[in-house]
């Protein structure tokens, strides 16, 4: 039957890929279709970057076309309008109709666009997909003053690639602090510093109420009554998950997403789904929790894939590592900081620790900062964050790999590691081991 597969993925991000991708591994005879409605398929997380001319707008686009046909899965650029359980069937918006033996929703998420006044006006934005760049580049050579409205990961890139622009930014931020979900205050406060320093105006604390124009934007009231000019907003204060296909199918939905099982499996046999659309849990607490990174739908999606193809794989839950680099600094969190670990009620012990990324005698060493947090109770490793005009990608992963593998602070107290004076310090200051030392004395363990 020509329109059967025995596997169908609904949506082509960074999940649905490594999901077809390691299934066709696993499953070699398998028929596999990947449906995706966007024209071309884009890296999320590299769209701030083509306003500045870092790349072009055309660097970010995926070559899924080529990397599909290479591994004979079918590529379909439609929308998928309904899904019909009873028959494993699903129809799409130009006509389409196809049978599956098993089904994949990776259907993503949308900006959260504030109920204010003017969030429709002409010049105003959200950043989500390559259309959204696009129309910024349309009229940015018009733009003096530029407002972004958020102060996450997205928000902080795009005044970084405004500011390289010449365009004057303002930042507006209801929390008091920048990457209030990434980094704590203290640490967080090193970007701000670098903010203010270049001449960003930051109005953290505070609200946007009304954003005011004719046909477009020319000012933004915030909470306090001041009114900031502008000639372009940007709106950057998280999604929501996208979940239309699956409420009207009969899939389990909260408000928090698509609710799935371990193994990722919804209640509809055969019905599986991942990414932005599901909600989740914290490894750490094993709470409801949304992981809204492309990172964590690449990893969701290879344990699809594995218990697709019958290898039973269940998920442990979300550590969202995540980094960004802010101008010179490159920072980044995994688990819990210190601030969200408080806030959440957690007991635990943390230390902090600042040596140089290399020898200081080698051209450009720079400090990092880095705390490491531990339950308090079995000293296992819950949140590690890190900040440092060098990359500290590898050491967020490195942290990932111990929270998840419940590393104590004794397991990295006493870790065996590597040392090379021009591309780390000492070896008598590796950070990690430093922090659980402390820990270890402040829990009277050593």
């Amino acid at each position: 039957m020509e329109n059967r597969y025995d596997l169908i993925v609904i949506g082509a991000g960074p999940g649905g890929l490594s999901c077809a991708r390691l299934t066709r591994r696993l499953k070699p005879e398998w028929r596999i279709l990947v449906i995706r409605k966007q024209e071309k398929s884009v890296i999320p997380c590299a769209l701030p970057y083509a306003l500045d001319g870092t790349i072009t707008t055309d660097d970010y686009i995926k070559s899924d076309e080529k990397l599909l046909k290479n591994a004979n899965i079918d590529l379909i650029i439609d929308e998928v309008v309904s899904l019909e359980p009873d028959s494993n069937a699903i129809q799409t918006k130009g006509g389409g109709s196809f049978n599956y033996g098993s089904l994949v929703l990776v259907t993503g998420s949308f900006p959260l666009i504030p109920p204010i006044p003017g969030a429709n006006l002409k010049n105003v934005f959200s950043i989500k997909d390559r259309p959204d760049i696009l129309s910024i580049l349309e009229v940015i050579n018009d733009v003096k003053k530029a407002v972004v409205v958020g102060a996450g990961f997205i928000g902080l890139e795009m005044v970084n690639a405004f500011y390289n622009r010449g365009i004057e930014v303002s930042l507006v931020e209801m929390e008091k602090v920048c990457l209030p979900k990434n980094l704590s205050y203290d640490l967080s406060d090193v970007i701000k510093d670098d903010l203010r320093k270049r001449g960003v105006n930051l109005f953290l604390g505070k609200v946007l109420k009304e954003i005011k124009g004719g046909e477009k934007v020319e000012k933004c009231l915030l909470d306090d009554g001041v009114e900031i000019e502008a000639d372009l907003v940007v709106l950057s204060v998280g999604v929501r998950p996208e979940v239309s296909l699956a409420r009207k199918s009969g899939v389990n939905v909260d408000k928090r997403g698509i609710i799935v099982d371990e193994y990722f499996q919804t209640n509809i046999p055969g019905v599986y789904a991942m990414g932005d659309c599901i909600v989740s849990k914290s490894f750490i607490t094993g709470k409801a929790e949304n992981g809204f990174l492309a990172t964590n739908a690449a990893v969701e999606g290879r344990f699809v894939a594995a218990n697709i193809a019958g290898k039973k794989t269940p998920f442990p839950g979300l550590i969202n590592p995540a980094i960004t680099k802010i101008f010179d600094f490159s920072c980044g969190a995994v688990g819990f900081t210190r601030d969200a670990a408080r806030k959440e009620g957690l007991d635990f012990l943390y230390s902090d620790v600042e040596v140089y990324m290399r020898e200081k005698a080698f051209p450009g060493a720079v400090p990092l900062k880095m705390r490491l947090i531990f339950n308090r109770d079995n000293l296992e490793l819950i949140g590690a964050e890190a900040i440092s005009k060098e990359n500290v990608s590898w050491i967020i992963n490195a942290l990932s790999l111990a929270v998840l593998n419940r590393n104590t602070a004794n397991d990295l107290a006493f870790m065996q590691y590597c040392g090379h004076p021009p591309q780390i310090d000492v070896p008598a200051k590796m950070p990690v081991v430093l922090c659980a030392i402390d820990v270890l004395k402040q829990a009277g363990r050593l």
